[in-house]
């Protein structure tokens, strides 16, 4: 077997797990923004203005998060792997199915013709 196209598009996949942080932070100061609005801390023309850039940089965050969604097994796979869990922990618990499209992704299976005048795989009887 020989190393097939490997992770399509993982460039991608690099730094995700600080975008899924920074996406995080930014939804809790939105939140955060609506309960100071509600409290009257802030006014309607605050909250337009501060929820619209917050929901603008949440929206391209999700994009990256969705593009690197659809690039194949194996990239969802790497994604589904956070902080608190592995890529095995992860692969134990996709089906059949699942990890026999990230073998097919990850390898390309090379058969070579048998050499003239070869024994089988069993050798000399």
């Amino acid at each position: 077997m020989t190393l097939g196209a490997g992770l399509r598009g993982s460039e991608r996949l690099v730094g995700l797990g600080p975008l899924r942080t920074n996406r995080a932070a930014l939804a809790a100061r939105l939140e955060e923004l609506g309960e100071l609005f509600a409290a009257g801390a802030i006014g309607a023309k605050q909250l337009r203005c501060g929820s619209g850039d917050l929901r603008t940089q949440i929206a391209g965050m999700d994009t990256v998060l969705a593009e690197a969604a659809q690039t194949g097994p194996v990239a969802a796979l790497a994604l589904a792997a956070d902080e608190d869990t592995t890529l095995i922990d992860h692969w134990g618990a996709v089906s059949p199915d699942i990890q026999g499209k990230v073998i097919a992704e990850l390898m390309d299976v090379v058969v070579h013709p048998a050499l003239r005048g070869a024994r089988g795989a069993s050798g000399p009887t």
